[in-house]
């Protein structure tokens, strides 16, 4: 993933999961450079690609933006600098988990506890 951040000179890397039948998450749509070109609200999709909620920033250029002391990530700096083509998405279908509810926290607990034991 970093190396392609750096490849393709990204603002932000997005880890992107390929996912089926959900409407759990919102989407994130690519174009064919692997540039985000859209975020699309939770609704059903068949078939498409969500944020894993995992990111490789340019530092220097985070430092720069006039973002108030309390801001959401996703609405302030995301979806506001989709239109200057500079973030990027890395697609892996590896190992994913939502902890935000209950039920997958326990699940994700036990599937690491596991993980680790190895």
């Amino acid at each position: 993933m970093y190396g392609q951040h750096l490849h393709l000179q990204a603002f932000i890397t997005l880890a992107l999961k390929p996912m089926q039948h959900f409407d759990r998450y919102g989407s994130v749509i690519l174009d064919e450079s692997q540039t985000i070109i859209s975020f699309k609200e939770k609704t059903f999709i068949a078939d498409g690609l969500i944020n894993g909620g995992t990111y490789i920033i340019q530092k220097s250029t985070f430092q720069q933006l006039q973002l108030p002391e309390v801001f959401s990530f996703e609405k302030d700096v995301l979806e506001t600098h989709i239109e200057n083509r500079m973030l990027k998405g890395f697609v892996s279908n590896e190992y994913f988990i939502d902890i935000g509810i209950p039920e997958d926290f326990l699940r994700a607990s036990n599937d690491l506890k596991d993980y680790f034991k190895h």
